[in-house]
């Protein structure tokens, strides 16, 4: 973990809170591949406070619940999975619920609802600023995307056992999505001198029109990320397919976030909405040399 540890201390404290409970309900951030790396980073951080034996994960949400709903990128007008799942928290009066880093915009009118009993944990400036405009009730923190806290090489020593993937028939859904996860991985390549262009092309993309879907690594796989051996291994893999090159171009957050935590030259471009560049300001440049932003 190159990020100083006290820079977390809000967060460890928010969970270390939780001890005394009986349950945490935990509901993942389902998506991309990307979302995939989060939640494998979110098991390990219950696992390093001591709160793992606690967790619930899914189900549904009761009065008096603690809540925590996971990290990403969900809580702006494009998407409203976490906008159901908070709406659904203050219908029912759940007793907390805390939002795992997130990028923020919009949803004002959800944001001025929320009191005391939330807090909201914000991975850049602009989304801290705009929940303290807007959610002036509730507990609203400045921290760092998950990933950043996340020990690779304890999931790639961990997914480098055969069992480990071989336990996935167990769940078969998940098996038959992990096998075409597989499929595809093995397309993606260096288009060029030891260098991959991993774009996206989705609703956040500002170069869409220019790339290939077929290098758009986070897209190749999604799910709801309720079980912690699936993100173990897709992010196992997602770590495998960046090693492939020395140099990373791209757009997509956890693309770039993986590539410097592995140790990459990485050149950082933004999405739709400022994000990458937003996080790049709070959490990259100070602690990662070897990633450069550039506006095109």
């Amino acid at each position: 973990m190159l990020i100083n540890s006290h820079e977390w201390n809000d967060l460890y404290a928010t969970l270390n809170s939780l001890k005394k409970q009986k349950k945490i309900k935990y509901i993942p951030n389902g998506g991309n591949a990307g979302d995939g790396v989060i939640a494998a980073a979110t098991w390990q951080l219950f696992e390093r406070l001591d709160i793992l034996s606690l967790i619930e994960v899914g189900g549904e949400i009761s009065t008096g619940d603690v809540v925590i709903y996971g990290g990403g990128g969900n809580l702006i007008p494009e998407y409203d999975q976490a906008r159901k799942v908070i709406e659904k928290c203050l219908e029912v009066n759940v007793s907390k619920f805390i939002l795992l880093p997130h990028s923020i915009r919009g949803n004002e009118d959800l944001l001025q609802k929320m009191d005391e009993r939330f807090y909201l944990f914000c991975r850049e400036q602009k989304s801290f600023s705009h929940v303290s405009l807007f959610a002036t009730r509730a507990q609203a923190f400045l921290t760092h995307d998950l990933v950043f806290g996340l020990d690779f090489n304890s999931v790639i020593k961990k997914c480098s056992n055969p069992i480990a993937r071989v336990k996935l028939v167990f769940f078969p859904n998940i098996l038959i999505s992990y096998i075409r996860w597989r499929v595809k991985l093995q397309k993606i390549k260096p288009q060029y001198d030891n260098e991959m262009h991993l774009m996206r092309v989705d609703v956040e993309s500002k170069y869409s029109n220019k790339y290939s879907e077929k290098y758009d690594l986070s897209s190749k796989h999604s799910s709801t990320y309720v079980n912690r051996l699936e993100a173990d291994v897709i992010t196992s893999d997602f770590l495998s397919v960046i090693d492939r090159a020395n140099h990373i171009v791209s757009d997509r957050l956890h693309v770039c976030i993986s590539a410097a935590l592995l140790g990459k030259k990485v050149t950082m471009l933004d999405n739709s909405y400022g994000k990458n560049f937003e996080v790049y300001t709070n959490s990259i440049q100070k602690y990662f040399p070897n990633v450069t932003f550039i506006n095109n």
